[in-house]
């Protein structure tokens, strides 16, 4: 239950997917965003505490991950832009 991420109906707190985390670790926070070009943000970010953040599809395929810095500021995940980082 640890490794896993849930995603749950609002209404009735039913579990409709338990999905397995892409590290241990991966919980520190989650972000839901729009990096597939969708009509509605349905991709999702997860980040450890300091070292690394993952990015999902809604399929829960990775789409790209960053090992380094990736944010100490109060909670707040800042995202620069991976293009320049390639």
């Amino acid at each position: 239950m640890k490794k896993s991420f849930f995603i749950i109906d609002g209404k009735t707190g039913e579990v409709k997917k338990k999905l397995p985390l892409p590290s241990e670790d991966a919980h520190d926070c989650i972000i839901i965003t729009n990096i597939s070009g969708n009509a509605f943000p349905n991709d999702i970010i997860l980040k450890n505490r300091y070292e690394q953040m993952w990015a999902l599809s809604s399929n829960w395929e990775l789409l790209w991950t960053h090992e380094g810095i990736s944010g100490t500021f109060h909670g707040h995940l800042i995202l620069i832009e991976m293009e320049k980082m390639k």
